[in-house]
């Protein structure tokens, strides 16, 4: 299974779709979930699961530290791992 990417720095308005589109060009995107934690509702990150091993560096090299609307983003292999993309949850 390849590593799951954490996206932090998110802007507000971004969705699951949108970080689904921005990591397409990149590869098969397995899974897109954007997380917004209730006690910091501002401070918004992602993780993305792409097909492969290759592409899953391909994007992360492309996208780190990058900016969307105006907002460095950093894209980086995750620490932990919550089981599946689709299972993340902001709680700890």
């Amino acid at each position: 299974m390849p590593d799951i990417l954490t996206v932090d720095g998110l802007p507000q308005s971004f969705t699951d779709e949108n970080l689904k589109d921005l990591f397409t060009s990149y590869g098969d995107v397995l899974t897109a979930t954007i997380i917004s934690p209730q006690h910091i509702p501002s401070y918004r990150y992602g993780f993305v699961q792409m097909a492969t091993a290759a592409e899953t560096e391909r994007a992360r090299q492309a996208l780190n530290r990058t900016t969307i609307d105006h907002q460095l983003i950093l894209v980086f292999k995750s620490m932990s791992q919550y089981g599946t993309v689709g299972n993340a949850s902001g709680s700890n």
